[in-house]
Formats: C-alpha cells, structure tokens, sequence
C-alpha cells in the first residue's frame, strides 16, 4: 500500500507591528517573532514523521486526498500545545485527525524572547497526499522538501523586513496568504494571493515572492520535483 506525505513546516512566520514589553512573570503574550524560536524534540522531521504515524480518520484505506493543509497552534511556556485549529484544510474528519495527531506529540522546547521563556505561535502548513489505494513502489525514498536557501526562516524575515505597507493600512489586523510552486530548478512560478487583505499588500507579498531568490528544489528518489507552497502573514499595523 502506497503512503505519500510531503510535509512543509512553515514556523517563526514574521510579526507586523510591535509589542510591548512586560515583566517575564506575567507576559502572557502569543509572539510570532521571538529570538530563539521554540524547538520539537529531534526537529521539524521528527514532528512530521510523528504526525504521519498519528493519523487515524475513517475509510483512510479507501479514500484518496491530495492538497494543502494550514494548521496553526501555540506553544505554551512549559513546551505543550493549545488552541490547535485548522486554517485551510479537508473534510472535519480529516482535519480533526491531523488536530488530534498534533495534541499526541510530545512537549517542545519553548521560546524565548529577551532570554525569557515566552508563548509562540506556530503556523504548520503541510502539502498532504494519501494514496493507499495504489501499489507502493519498493525502495521509495522519502520526500524531501524545498527549502530557501539559509532556511525557511531566512524567507520571512527577507518577507518582513522588505514589505511596504500605504499609509491607509494603519490600524489593519489579519492575515494575508499566498501560494507559489517551487520548480525542479528552484525558481517560483504560479504566484497568486489565496487570502487578501488589502489589494496594496498583496501586490507587495506577490513582488517579493517573484524577487525572491532561487530555492532549492524538493526532491523524490533523488530527482528534483515541483512542489506547492502557501505562506501566511499576520498583519498588525
């Protein structure tokens, strides 16, 4: 039975605004952007494998899906997870399944902000494909998946520090999301806006996407694959 999963985790996305600074004890503040962001035991790979091996919803056997799922959650200051909801995803079955899977894992290493342990949101977003329904094909090396170069965190900071923002936005809180797929070369074509907020920052995250630099490309048993990708940016102004 063929089991494919492509997972993209999109952590640390950057903050836009400022937050106040409160005393260590009593800042329960959700941060986005925090200096040492908060850490999965064994990294990023070892809470995807975890995830995949957590999965559980009816008719998996029977059923094929195939597309993106968005999942934030925070982690708390003693490393366990909360308010684990799903952004973009499948039917409430599936989605509880992934939910539950992430409620399952194990404790994190919490952030920290101004060498203090602190609340950090996390934004898991996952190129999903179950199709066990086919014939698995001996030997079927894992997905690897793209990644920018100096790490996926160096993408939203070089998203954060160059975005500009009208006059008019001031006072604007949300998200704005976008999706691009990264070529077998590296380069970034079929750049849109999933979610808008407001048709000037759009056109803003979509020029960045563009200008980014090249990435380097996802892979399947050793060849380069095209593969999709969604960010999502909070917006505090």
């Amino acid at each position: 039975m063929k089991r494919y999963y492509a997972f993209v985790l999109l952590g640390l996305l950057p903050v836009i605004g400022l937050t106040q600074q409160k005393s260590a004890v009593t800042d329960t503040t959700i941060y986005v952007r925090v200096d040492v962001p908060a850490a999965y035991p064994g990294g990023t790979a070892a809470f995807s494998k975890f995830i995949a091996g957590h999965l559980s919803y009816p008719d998996r056997g029977k059923t094929n899906i195939k597309g993106d799922l968005n999942i934030s959650f925070i982690i708390e200051k003693d490393g366990s997870l909360s308010d684990c909801k799903v952004l973009q995803g499948f039917s409430p079955a599936v989605n509880n399944a992934f939910i539950n899977a992430i409620k399952l894992a194990p404790k994190w290493k919490p952030a920290k902000m101004r060498g203090h342990v602190v609340r950090q949101q996390y934004f898991l977003s996952m190129d999903y494909e179950n199709t066990e329904a086919e014939t698995a094909a001996p030997g079927k090396s894992p997905t690897v998946s793209a990644n920018y170069p100096g790490g996926i965190n160096d993408f939203y900071s070089y998203l954060g520090n160059n975005i500009k923002y009208p006059a008019k936005a001031k006072g604007l809180q949300g998200k704005v999301s976008a999706s691009f797929t990264i070529e077998p070369e590296g380069t970034l074509t079929d750049v849109k806006i999933e979610k808008p907020i407001l048709p000037e920052i759009d056109a803003e995250l979509l020029r960045l996407i563009r200008e980014s630099k090249k990435w380097q490309p996802a892979k399947q048993n050793g060849h380069g694959i095209r593969q999709k990708f969604i960010v999502t940016i909070p917006v505090q102004l």
